[in-house]
């Protein structure tokens, strides 16, 4: 057996490996949303808190930060804003990603996401032996893809050994 037949078989086994990891990974994508959510649902519950007991709906709380004549209250009328804003995408990414089915939401995790929550998954990511339908699933796949691209690979070698013989 020469070296070039085994490379389509290597190629294989590493993309089983690393395909198998992408449930694994949006599984801990999951995990970090969720938490992100969860704080910035107590900052906004905090916020909301503050307004009410100030007399205030939300909107007229941002109103008042829009409207007043100090630079430092404007910055802090856009910061409370864009975390609304911020909770609403998380929210309908993880609404998106529960509902798709368990194969799909690695897409969906790479659809749109969150950059800090993404860089922060990235950075404590730990790989895992895939026990689960979906794991096994990706990783056969990408197996399987990584093969035959190996194999096309060497396919113009392969014949060369065939038209020698």
């Amino acid at each position: 057996m020469r070296i070039v037949s085994i490379f389509p078989v290597l190629l294989g086994l590493i993309g089983g490996a690393l395909g198998s990891q992408l449930p694994e990974f949006s599984q801990q994508y999951r995990q970090r949303l969720g938490g992100a959510l969860g704080e910035i649902e107590r900052i906004v519950t905090e916020f909301d808190r503050d307004a009410t007991g100030s007399g205030l709906s939300r909107d007229q709380a941002l109103a008042q930060y829009a409207t007043a004549n100090n630079e430092f209250l404007n910055a802090q009328g856009k910061s409370v804003t864009a975390t609304l804003t911020r909770r609403d995408k998380l929210q309908k990414q993880s609404e998106a990603i529960e509902q798709a089915p368990p194969l799909m939401r690695p897409f969906e995790v790479m659809r749109s996401p969150d950059p800090s929550i993404m860089d922060g998954a990235w950075k404590q990511f730990e790989p895992a032996i895939p026990v689960t339908a979906p794991g096994l699933v990706w990783g056969g796949l990408s197996a399987f893809v990584c093969w035959l691209f190996g194999s096309i690979v060497i396919l113009p070698f392969s014949r060369r050994r065939y038209l020698r013989a």
